[in-house]
């Protein structure tokens, strides 16, 4: 498996209302919603402005479904956005395994996994044929079994933003589970090897 770091010309539209109050903003995980068009993302920032206030900000956005952000510490937290209109998804990215994008002055940096450079010349291929500006900054040899699955990020995303990891507990796991349609059991699996390999990855 290969990691690889791509420079895309491209913003997210919600993005610009985060990045006026926050800086070392990351997209730590997105995947795709609403038929492909939309999407769901993960965030890391940092940031002089209380969590609530941004969420509203960003909320107001006209291509924002939702958004909720939670403070991580001092300046800096975490939130979850919802949109209906994903740049990425145009770019044909969307459905690749994402490790990362970093936001930085006007253009996104995806740390794409990938099977082997022939999947890289693929996406490379793809952007140019959209004529989109692009450029590839590296390409190296990884070790992939210690990255979560996009359905195991989810879960662990999800449960840890809407409290579950909280003392009380406002949200039970059937009420999570039937968030994203899924049994109680399946659920509780799925974060239990999250989690695991979360814990496993910090000892190596």
């Amino acid at each position: 498996m290969f990691e690889a770091l791509l420079r895309v010309h491209v913003i997210c539209p919600w993005i610009s209302e985060l990045v006026k109050e926050s800086s070392d903003v990351e997209i730590v995980s997105c995947r795709p919603v609403f038929k492909g068009s939309g999407a769901s993302a993960f965030v890391r920032f940092r940031s002089l402005v209380d969590a609530k206030i941004l969420s509203t900000r960003v909320s107001s956005h006209p291509y924002v479904v939702k958004a909720r952000f939670r403070a991580m510490g001092k300046n800096s937290g975490v939130g979850l956005v919802e949109s209906i209109q994903c740049p990425c998804s145009s770019l044909g990215l969307s459905y690749m395994h994402v490790l990362g994008i970093r936001v930085e002055k006007g253009s996104l940096v995806f740390r794409l996994l990938v099977q082997d450079e022939k999947e890289v010349q693929e996406i490379v291929d793809g952007l140019r044929s959209r004529g989109v500006r692009f450029r590839v900054e590296d390409i190296r040899r990884i070790h992939a079994k210690r990255f979560l699955t996009p359905r195991q990020e989810q879960v662990l995303l999800h449960s840890y933003l809407n409290g579950y990891f909280d003392n009380p507990r406002p949200v039970t796991l059937s009420k999570l589970a039937k968030d994203l349609e899924i049994t109680p059991p399946s659920y509780m699996e799925l974060l239990r090897k999250a989690l695991k390999k979360v814990v496993s990855a910090s000892f190596t």
